[in-house]
């Protein structure tokens, strides 16, 4: 796992789990960064990069 995925300590607000930084692979936003809950598919929380 990347470290620069592990540096920011956000929690899920749904569910309480980590959220881990993320690039967008499809859809207009393709190349950007967000932040995914780490308990994907069960919790589909993204929050955008600030």
């Amino acid at each position: 796992m990347n470290l620069r995925r592990l540096q920011q300590n956000k929690v899920c607000p749904r569910c309480g789990s980590k959220l881990v930084l993320r690039v967008a692979k499809k859809g207009a936003l393709a190349g950007h960064e967000f932040y995914g809950c780490s308990n994907y598919p069960k919790c589909r929380y993204t929050e955008n990069k600030k």
